[in-house]
């Protein structure tokens, strides 16, 4: 099954960028604490969640893993036991309405 569109603006400043490589990096695997935006920060989060649905947009054609998975259930997997900062990205300030 093919991956819907994914519309995700390139970070402009240094703070976007980090976040976004962040979100890039947990979905790679990544388990630092640092890869991971804080809760009271909407635009760390909108940034994390779009290197997160940028890394998965990239996965190739019959991969594994979270690339086998629906965008959603990668995001849950990758936030497994931190599930304020879910409700965060998918339901606050960070959730960017950019899938289509």
């Amino acid at each position: 099954m093919p991956h819907p569109v994914v519309s995700i603006a390139e970070p402009t400043t240094p703070k976007a960028e980090y976040w976004s490589a962040a979100g890039i990096a947990v979905f790679h695997g990544s388990t630092d604490p640092t890869d991971f935006p804080p809760l009271d920060d909407g635009a760390a989060q909108h940034h994390w969640l779009g290197g997160f649905g940028a890394a998965w947009a990239e996965c190739p054609a019959g991969a594994e893993g979270w690339c086998a998975q629906p965008l959603d259930v990668a995001l849950m997997l990758a936030l497994s036991g931190r599930e304020q900062l879910l409700a965060r990205v998918c339901c606050g300030e960070g959730a960017p309405a950019v899938l289509h």
